[in-house]
This record gives C-alpha cells, sequence and structure tokens, in this order.
C-alpha cells in the first residue's frame, strides 16, 4: 500500500511542470516572484525514531577455535540451561574434549596428549546460567589445534535503540512557478548528512552488550504548496523520502577458567547492520526574500518509516521515523 502511494506520488509531482508553463505569473500586485530555479543550503537539527529493541533474557555463544581439528559448540534448552562442548584433535596425534552444562550442574574434560608434545581441556561453570569449555592438542613439531567455547543467558535488561538528535547540513535544488493569484507552486530534491551515534550498554555476568545506532543521511523528493504575499512565503510540502540508517551490536564476555588451560580472557562477537529505508515525508515552511536573487526561511519536516534492523539471533531495530527542523538560505538561478 505505502509503495504504491509513493510511486502515485512521485509521478504527480514529476508531472506538474509540464501544466504550470501553461500558467501565466506575475509579480505587478508587489508580490516578490519567486519563480525559478533555486539551490538552497540548510543547517539545523535532525533526529531519528527507532522502536522495539533487545529482550531480556539474551542467549548468547561465544567461540573462538584455531586448526582444521577444532570445534566448538553451544546449544540452549526451553528450561533455561546451557551446554558447550570443545573438541581439538590433531593430525599428528592427540585429542581433548570438554562440555558443561548450566543446569543440571555437569562437566568433564578429557586430553591425550600427542608424543612429544602436550594437550590440556577444561570446563566450567561459572554460575547457573553461564558456563565455558577450552581445549588444546599442541604437537612438539606442528600446529597448536585449539578450541575455546562460553555460552549463556545473561538478563541485560530490555534495551531500546537510542533515538539521536544531531546537526545536520544539507542542499536543495528547487524550481519554482508563481501565478497570478500569488500561490506558489515548487518541486525541491534535498538531502541532508548527520555524522551523530548513540549508544547503549548494560553488563550481566560477564557479559557487556553494547548497541549503537545512527543515522548518516536524509533525503526527500517533495513537491510545495504555498501563498506569496509581499516578501513572504509560507508553504507546506509532501513527498517522498529516504533514510540511510544503522546500527552495532557488539557482546563481549570477559570470562576466567578454573584451571591453567586458558588464562583469563575476553571473547566479542560484533554484528553490523545498514538499511536504505524509503518513505513519505512532509512539512511545512516559510521563506522570506531578502533581495531579488536572495532568499532566507525555516522548515520542520518529518520523515515516516516503516522498516527495520535484523539480527541474527531475531531481534531487531524498528526504524520509524525521523525529523529536522532548519534554516534554509536560498540562491536563485535564473
Amino acid at each position: 500500500m505505502r509503495s504504491t502511494f509513493i510511486v502515485s506520488a512521485l509521478s504527480l509531482i514529476l508531472s506538474f511542470p509540464a501544466f504550470a508553463d501553461e500558467m501565466k505569473r506575475t509579480g505587478g500586485d508587489g508580490t516578490a516572484d519567486w519563480s525559478g530555479w533555486w539551490i538552497g543550503f540548510s543547517v539545523g537539527a535532525v533526529g531519528t525514531d527507532f522502536e522495539n529493541g533487545f529482550a531480556d533474557h539474551v542467549e548468547l555463544c561465544s567461540t573462538s577455535t584455531h586448526g582444521v581439528g577444532s570445534s566448538a559448540s553451544c546449544s540452549f534448552t526451553e528450561n533455561g540451561s546451557v551446554r558447550v562442548e570443545s573438541t581439538s584433535i590433531s593430525s599428528a596425534g592427540g585429542y581433548a574434549n570438554a562440555f558443561a552444562v548450566s543446569q543440571p550442574e555437569d562437566f568433564d574434560a578429557v586430553a591425550v596428549a600427542p608424543f612429544p608434545g602436550s594437550a590440556g581441556a577444561s570446563a566450567s561453570v561459572f554460575n547457573e546460567k553461564v558456563v565455558a569449555a577450552s581445549t588444546y592438542v599442541q604437537p612438539q613439531s606442528g600446529s597448536r589445534t585449539s578450541a575455546t567455547v562460553v555460552g549463556g543467558i545473561f538478563d541485560l535488561g530490555v534495551s531500546s535503540a537510542l533515538d539521536i538528535n544531531s546537526v545536520a547540513l544539507g542542499a536543495s535544488l528547487r524550481r519554482d512557478w508563481q501565478f497570478q493569484n500569488g500561490v506558489v507552486f515548487g518541486i525541491e530534491g534535498e538531502a541532508s548528512a548527520s555524522l551523530r551515534e548513540e549508544q547503549w550498554e548494560a553488563s550481566d555476568g560477564g557479559v557487556t552488550r553494547k548497541l549503537v545506532s545512527g543515522s548518516t543521511a536524509l533525503g526527500s523528493l517533495r513537491a510545495r504548496l504555498g501563498y506569496a504575499s509581499g516578501r513572504i512565503l509560507p508553504y507546506f510540502t509532501a513527498g517522498v523520502s529516504a533514510g540511510e540508517f544503522h546500527a552495532q551490536l557488539n557482546d563481549e564476555l570477559l570470562y576466567e577458567p578454573s584451571d591453567s588451560v586458558s588464562e583469563r580472557s575476553s571473547l566479542s562477537v560484533t554484528e553490523k547492520r545498514s538499511k536504505l529505508a524509503f518513505g513519505l515525508v512532509a512539512g511545512a515552511g516559510v521563506g522570506w526574500m531578502l533581495t531579488d536573487r536572495v532568499t532566507l526561511g525555516a522548515e520542520a519536516l518529518y520523515y515516516a518509516f516503516d522498516d527495520e534492523l535484523s539480527f541474527k539471533d531475531g531481534q531487531s531495530i524498528g526504524i520509524e521515523g525521523a525529523w529536522s527542523a532548519v534554516v534554509k538560505i536560498g540562491v536563485k538561478l535564473n
């Protein structure tokens, strides 16, 4: 439905110039002549509107493997139990395996070293939600094979993507047609950029989750309809829009196994997502013609989107919209 409306609105905007060129315009009543091509520059505030977020009880599995014969895995059950398993096998001989289960607590580790060489395995149950397993096989001559896995269910609180308010710079190109009755119609294409991001962070059981969200660009193709009175032009505007949105989710777990197989270490999982969203835009503004070729104005817009940034764990951030409030300077090109 929305895509059909966008196509219809775009067709209406682009078909108007042929009609407008047939209309006679005048500036003889003392009203400034707004007709012509204008280039504009803007500066002001811009904000994003994100929805949803990340639920509590995050299932996190972090793995690190090295070598062809290494593997690490996690599994989660409906009753809230976590099981992890680590295996290392060397082509030169040697084997190591370890597993750990959070509920009911269970763990085991076995290692058979190559000769000559060494091997090790460890399994740790930190609490009823977090477990870890680590293995390695190191021949005296040859490549080391190792695997480490940490799994857990973490209560990080219900997080949401932070709405972002920042300064934005923009540029536009516009064509206006002015009629005898003072009505001014225009078509404008505009783009703005903002580089600010916001970060949410929470920790539980040794894991830290960071969510960074932001928007880098907004663009629109809009129709404008206003009424010129002297050198003042109030107007309404509406059209189609596009925006670039992004988010980065980082989970980092600090762990300390129960023996010397692996020293205190950290595992990190990072997911990056970006989306070019399309939607509608509407707003209002006012322009003041300083000279016959220079204008000063103010404009407020709201961009409506219906999209999302999705992550591997099934959670997502909803892209609902964005807004802008800017001061604009226009220069007539003809």
